[in-house]
């Protein structure tokens, strides 16, 4: 058992390391905890609690966890160039990387990134008894093949104070007319239920839109 185990662990090692490999990594920086600037070349997966660096082509990839990092981003054109490390629920133990959505004079929105990662296949454990004269069991293992599967999501977070909280299907209502009260008619569409949770996509766009008209 240990030795299927450890073919699995290491199999996932290689994969892992191949995914990350020279030609993944982008022009960036990032900020430590004294907010000091460091750029480099980084690379970085905006559901996960840390980011590898190098300081050039040549040095050795150093991985950096999220309690060391305020920001981090890249010379990225599209995609999620640029994210700040928040807290959720107040809570130290749950920082994350947060892509900011936009700001109103109230609050700020960010995106949280969670990726699920699944297998099938792989050994199948197997109990059976262990003779026909005596008591318990006996574990037995057969090969089957493992494939690795993940899903993606995006959670909306406000911000409130020093941390951030999920928007849920529950609060954005009472949570987005406060953030948006600075346009008065949009607060009613959103009280008279016009956005559903599931498009509040569309709502920011449209305080994107209506906002971007105001006079300075």
């Amino acid at each position: 058992m240990r030795i299927i185990l450890l073919f699995f662990i290491a199999l996932f090692i290689c994969y892992s390391t191949n995914a990350q490999s020279s030609k993944d990594y982008r022009e960036g920086y990032y900020y430590n905890l004294s907010k000091q600037k460091i750029t480099g070349l980084v690379i970085y997966d905006p559901s996960g609690d840390y980011i590898r660096f190098k300081p050039n082509n040549d040095a050795k990839a150093e991985k950096i966890k999220i309690k060391e990092i305020t920001a981090v981003g890249t010379s990225m054109r599209v995609g999620i160039d640029s994210l700040t490390v928040l807290t959720e629920d107040n809570k130290e133990n749950k920082k994350y990387f947060a892509h900011f959505i936009l700001a109103t004079p109230t609050t700020r929105l960010y995106y949280k990134y969670i990726t699920y990662r699944t297998n099938s296949g792989g050994p199948n454990m197997i109990i059976v008894p262990a003779n026909t004269n005596a008591n318990g069991t006996t574990i037995k293992w057969t090969n089957s093949n493992t494939y690795y599967s993940s899903e993606s999501y995006k959670f909306t977070m406000y911000q409130e104070g020093d941390t951030t909280y999920k928007l849920t299907k529950s609060n954005y209502i009472e949570v987005l007319s406060k953030a948006f009260a600075d346009v008065p008619d949009l607060v009613k569409r959103i009280q008279n239920k016009e956005f559903s949770f599931k498009k509040i996509t569309n709502l920011f766009y449209e305080y994107r839109t209506q906002t971007s008209f105001k006079v300075k």
